[in-house]
């Protein structure tokens, strides 16, 4: 598998993920009544089991795996860092940017693609990092 497909591939299982991811947050915070942070939470865990399988099945499944609670531990913990990463970008251009929906707006994206990179490279380099030879 060429290192484009494995970007497409992760790319897809984000993507589909965070559409389930952001629906289950809208719907846990408005129709269940749940606190803001309570449907993040939620929303967060079940995004990141959902892209955790979608990744190991999909994106990287030609490469040898850790078993599943390791791995899946691991892919926790890189998505939490991944999530710090974008809070933070998002969080540190909102202080030298003007607080415009434009500019929020355009915080926002920055601190997704971090998460992003952060994210692909964490599990490229660690969370999948066991290649079949």
């Amino acid at each position: 598998m060429t290192p484009n497909n494995e970007v497409m591939r992760f790319l897809l299982v984000g993507g589909s993920v965070f559409f389930i991811d952001m629906t289950l947050f809208i719907a846990l915070y408005q129709w269940e009544g749940l606190t803001v942070f309570q449907a993040r939470l939620i929303a967060f865990l079940v995004a990141t089991m959902l892209t955790w399988l979608g990744n190991r099945c999909f994106t990287f499944r030609h490469r040898s795996q850790l078993n599943k609670g390791p791995q899946f531990t691991i892919a926790l913990v890189v998505s939490c860092f991944a999530a710090g990463v974008n809070l933070g970008v998002f969080y540190l251009l909102g202080l030298f940017l003007p607080a415009n929906i434009i500019f929020a707006a355009s915080s926002l994206a920055i601190g997704v693609l971090a998460g992003l990179v952060v994210n692909w490279c964490g599990s490229t380099w660690v969370t999948y990092r066991h290649i079949k030879e």
